[in-house]
């Protein structure tokens, strides 16, 4: 069987014979269906995908009622997803027995036509319908660091957001609605801002504009201002050339001479070793080295 979406949309973009289908897990009904909706083609005794998206071709194989939604409903938005999902995440109702349809992963929750938009002929639960369930589905640091990028890129209201989960009246949800904040500027700040949270450390100034002798010298991700202290998060495709290497030399530089402590974290720092990141960060601020929990911070 064909296991992930991209191996799906691989082999049926090659001529294939029904009974070869039938063996790779492709239903019948499923075939008709990208047929009828003129999907998948016939070239003599074979069949072939046409074009088209592979989320388009998994919510019409899967058939009915069907939608996008989850991590990949955010991705088709163009959210910043932190781990992206190998299989197409697709909602049906709850009571239904969808057809299944390899490289998809077919999630039963209350589905309404009314929670549905077409986004470039693709069925996808709306945007804030998508928020919530990844509010509610998915942990609480990748939940929050996604909706943070929503946010930001005005594909929800912020407003509108933190209202519907402080109705739904669920601890993790109004947590959530705290946290939520556009102005982190990338989805790995947004995972750094929830590690000092969770370890309970002092609040630090977003975006912060340093200017020293009254010029501008940079504009900080992370800054404690009482300590001096700022944070960047390294994101491998703003340092990958030569030019931005020296820039960021000279940038920081200009920092510490005007008197900030610089700390610098990758985004593997930030997944692989956050209980590090913290103690580094409690030791700049001057703070008492205490063990946290990890597993509360992992996404």
């Amino acid at each position: 069987m064909v296991g992930s979406l991209t191996g799906v949309y691989e082999e049926l973009r090659r001529p294939f014979t029904v009974s070869w289908a039938r063996e790779a897990g492709f239903g019948a009904k499923s075939l008709m269906r990208l047929q009828r909706g003129g999907l998948m083609v016939s070239t003599g005794r074979r069949l072939m995908l046409g074009p088209g998206a592979a989320e388009l071709v998994a919510t019409m194989a899967i058939g009915g009622l069907a939608a996008v939604g989850w991590r990949s409903a955010a991705l088709w938005f163009g959210w910043p997803v932190l781990v992206p999902p190998t299989e197409v995440e697709v909602v049906v109702p709850r009571r239904r027995s969808p057809t299944p349809w390899p490289g998809a992963r077919i999630i039963r929750q209350t589905l309404h036509a009314n929670d549905v938009v077409r986004v470039r002929g693709v069925a996808i639960t709306r945007p804030l319908r998508t928020a919530l369930d990844l509010a509610f589905h998915l942990p609480l640091v990748e939940a929050v660091a996604v909706l943070d990028g929503a946010t930001r890129m005005g594909g929800v209201s912020l407003a509108a957001l933190r209202r519907e989960l402080l109705r739904a009246e669920r601890p993790k949800a109004q947590q959530i609605a705290g946290l939520v904040d556009p102005a982190r500027g990338s989805v790995y700040e947004s995972v750094f801002f929830l590690l000092v949270a969770l370890a309970g450390l002092p609040t630090p100034v977003c975006q912060h504009e340093v200017r020293h002798n009254g010029s501008f010298v940079a504009r900080a991700d992370f800054a404690w201002l009482h300590r001096r202290v700022i944070v960047e998060i390294d994101g491998f495709a703003h340092h990958s050339d030569r030019a931005a290497f020296h820039a960021d030399r000279r940038r920081q530089n200009a920092l510490v001479n005007a008197g900030w402590r610089v700390l610098r974290f990758t985004p593997a720092d930030l997944i692989e070793r956050p209980d590090a990141v913290v103690r580094e960060v409690r030791a700049a601020l001057g703070l008492h080295l205490t063990k946290i929990n990890a597993a509360m911070i992992m996404v």
